[in-house]
């Protein structure tokens, strides 16, 4: 039933013979103009009717333009428009497919019919700018949604499923109606085209605030496009211009192939760019062992999309080893051995990095090139997930450290470049080198002329990674620095973890590095027991399955841990004591003054720095039988008195700046802290006398 009429309302009637009559003085005056502009009056007001009737407005439509395919060729320009302004007029999709959204269907056949009668190139263009126009609406536009509320594909909210049906649905139907297009029409030049609309669609996936390429509906109709491109028709020898010649068809029709495998291409590249840019966790649990399978479960869709990806760039002869030693071999040319040399600073590199970054972005400006975050990535998945074979083998450590630098340095210049994913899979490439050219990747991680880029490397690879908050990457961050410590030289381990411990602007880190320099101090050298890689892989064969690897040991959140027990004896002095980092009375010096810094500050902000002084403890205690007990001995009193202090002064929690926390949250959370450094006094005294007994020993 139609809603009742207003004074003043057009009835639904009059709006029905108001279209045809328009139509009919169209045909006859040729005025399209005049007949999109009623078209458009009116459908602005059909959400004030019922389904049934705006069914029957979409069936009249639909009659006059079949039996007057003249006026839908004219109008092809104002139309893509007018239709989706039916299908957004408040007529809501439902779940249960199309049987239950006659919407959809009868849009959808507008659709249609508009793209096998429209005019080629003015509906293509038309495609293109509504496509630069699609979003999905935003929560201020939906009325009956609550605050807290999802706005994604929700059937719990009609409004929000709504929303985002609509925009995949819209933009289903423009590429099909582009498509079509570009197979109707003729052209010698149909690069010029595709130019068009691939360059509409990469704009698309970069600019659209919906994310598209998040969305795996969309990115599985971009894919289909690419996968089934037709180029439009050549003309007939009659048809071809004045200029041209029958004897230049051939080298007109390589070019423009050329050309147009180089657009899909490098659509291509921005479509897996933009895909796997959420995908960061998801692939950590994929390609490296030792995190929950249920990360790869939650995200399995688009992950296995990345396996269609990899097999349609080799369909269209991509050699991801090649592509890969390409962005290697212009890396090189960033670090040749006589530059390298003279570097004295990190700064001297991230001079280079940041003039060579400026330098891609000209080069990119002035030519069509295949990302190289999308080539990482997909050599990545290629030869670790879908396990293809390659003819050549271009993973080496150092080269790898500079590429990263090259690529990675520019994110923390300008963050909304960070890609997650490819830090990823820049770090399991690392790991693969190791194991695939273990001596090489070790001669290279202890010569003295690569300390300054690892470190370098590993300092900037450290603030992206502390920087995402993603714990999961966190996790395999301080995992992948134990072991390239592990495998670098003694001197270069050392001096890049005090060198953090003292400099380094997150204290999470120099927790981890605490962590890891006792890890390193106390362990044998044994390359038979650490030798072992990190990945996956088995990462093909058990991406789905419902087996879950045992929990990663996360270093920054068991440091928080680590004042619950008392850390277990040292082992006796053996023989042999040769440890990854050995002990040393300059070492032990060096270390107490980081240490006798900490308490200082300590002692002003203990709630921040609370973390880094557990860890210092727990190093102490395992080295006991090397570092000086009087020295130790010492220091642990001090910070038992100081935690005996914070004790007492427990109602007046202190925050860094010396003003009283009100906040009731963090209180909480200090206090539970202040909790913890009242245990840690007890520990203390049960470490140290556990200490003392050795040395008496």
């Amino acid at each position: 039933m139609s809603v009742s009429k207003k004074e003043g309302e057009v009835s639904f009637s009059q709006i029905l013979a108001g279209v045809e009559e328009a139509a009919s003085k169209s045909a006859t005056k040729e005025d399209v103009v005049s007949f999109c502009t009623v078209l458009d009056i009116y459908i602005e007001q059909l959400s004030k009717y019922t389904d049934d009737e705006k069914i029957q407005f979409v069936d009249t439509i639909k009659k006059l333009f079949e039996s007057n395919h003249d006026l839908l060729y004219k109008a092809s320009w104002d139309l893509p428009q007018l239709f989706i302004n039916i299908l957004e007029s408040n007529w809501i999709p439902r779940s249960g497919g199309l049987r239950n959204n006659v919407s959809v269907v009868k849009y959808m056949g507008l659709f249609g019919m508009l793209a096998s009668y429209g005019e080629p190139k003015s509906l293509l263009l038309a495609c293109c700018e509504q496509i630069s126009k699609l979003r999905i609406k935003s929560r201020s536009e939906c009325k009956d949604l609550s605050h807290d509320s999802p706005l994604d594909l929700d059937e719990s909210h009609p409004t929000t499923f709504a929303f985002y049906c609509n925009f995949v649905i819209e933009f289903h139907t423009l590429l099909e109606a582009i498509n079509v297009c570009l197979r109707r029409s003729v052209s010698l030049w149909p690069s010029k085209y595709l130019a068009t609309v691939v360059t509409c669609l990469v704009n698309f996936i970069k600019t659209s605030p919906s994310d598209p390429a998040s969305i795996i509906t969309v990115v599985r109709r971009m894919y289909t496009f690419i996968r089934d491109y037709i180029p439009p028709e050549l003309p007939q020898n009659a048809d071809l211009p004045a200029n041209v010649q029958v004897s230049e068809l051939p080298k007109i029709v390589s070019d423009e192939n050329y050309l147009q495998r180089k657009l899909l291409i490098w659509m291509l590249s921005v479509i897996v760019e933009g895909h796997t840019r959420q995908l960061c966790t998801p692939f950590v649990a994929l390609l490296v062992s030792g995190y929950p399978q249920k990360y790869v479960e939650a995200k399995w869709p688009k992950l296995e999309f990345m396996g269609r990806f990899v097999t349609l760039g080799m369909s269209m002869d991509l050699e991801y080893d090649t592509l890969l030693q390409n962005e290697i071999d212009r890396t090189e040319k960033l670090f040749p051995r006589e530059k390298v040399a003279e570097f004295k600073t990190s700064d001297d590199i991230l001079k280079v990095v940041i003039d060579g970054f400026n330098e891609d972005l000209h080069h990119e400006a002035e030519e069509i090139s295949f990302s190289a975050i999308s080539t990482i990535i997909l050599y990545t998945c290629s030869t670790l997930v879908s396990k293809e074979k390659f003819s050549t083998e271009p993973l080496r450590l150092i080269p790898l450290v500079k590429l990263q630098l090259r690529l990675f340095v520019p994110f923390s210049i300008k963050p909304q470049l960070i890609h997650y994913t490819a830090v990823t899979c820049g770090m399991v490439l690392m790991l693969e080198a190791i194991g695939s050219h273990h001596d090489e990747s070790l001669a290279g991680l202890a010569d003295p002329g690569n300390r300054l880029l690892l470190s370098t490397y590993l300092q900037n690879l450290s603030a992206i990674c502390l920087n995402s908050e993603n714990k999961v990457l966190i996790s395999f961050f301080y995992r992948f620095l134990a072991k390239i410590l592990r495998d670098s030289s003694e001197e270069m381990a050392y001096s890049f973890l005090l060198d953090t411990i003292q400099s380094c602007p997150f204290e999470k880190l120099q927790v981890g590095c605490i962590t890891i320099l006792n890890e390193l101090m106390s362990k044998d050298k044994d390359p038979r027991k650490y030798s072992s890689t990190l990945l996956n892989y088995s990462a093909s064969e058990n991406a789905r399955t419902n087996k879950v690897a045992g929990s990663a040991p996360d270093i920054s959140d068991g440091v928080k841990d680590l004042h619950l027990t008392p850390p277990p004896l040292p082992p006796r002095n053996t023989a042999k004591d040769d440890k990854y980092i050995n002990y040393t009375l300059e070492r032990e010096k060096s270390i107490l003054d980081v240490f006798d810094r900490s308490l200082t500050d300590f002692s002003k902000r203990p709630i921040h720095v609370g973390g880094k002084i557990l860890a210092f403890v727990n190093l102490l205690s395992s080295q006991s039988g090397k570092f000086t007990r009087d020295e130790v001995v010492k220091r642990f009193r001090e910070v038992a008195e100081l935690a005996t202090k914070l004790q007492e002064c427990k109602e007046q929690i202190i925050n860094g700046d010396g003003q009283k926390v009100e906040e009731a949250g963090e209180k909480e959370e200090n206090e539970k802290l202040l909790d913890d450094l009242v245990k840690l006094g007890n520990i203390l005294n049960s470490s140290t006398s556990r200490g003392l007994r050795f040395y008496e020993e």
